[in-house]
């Protein structure tokens, strides 16, 4: 930290005021998540930490695959490639 006139500044350009607020903005969003009874929300803490503090997706307005939607992918291609029959994947279906 430097200081600017009589304000302190780190490296960024950031006053002292608005880092104290965003510490303060991140204490309550952890202070939240501790409270929280929703076990999805407390497991997915790294993308609402992105989502709330700007540090979103690195592919934006890309809809992330979850590992269902890979499994439906991976049985469609597989039964094509393989002449499965409806059978097999009245079997692999979850």
């Amino acid at each position: 930290m430097t200081f600017a006139g009589k304000q302190v500044v780190n490296s960024k350009g950031m006053k002292a005021k608005e880092i104290n607020v965003k510490l303060k903005t991140i204490d309550t969003f952890f202070a939240n998540i501790e409270l929280a009874t929703d076990k999805k929300a407390i497991l997915d803490l790294k993308r609402l930490y992105n989502n709330e503090f700007g540090k979103g997706d690195k592919t934006p307005g890309k809809e992330r695959l979850s590992f269902f939607d890979y499994y439906d992918e991976f049985t469609l291609s597989m039964g094509a490639q393989n002449d499965w029959t409806v059978a097999t994947f009245e079997n692999l279906q979850l």
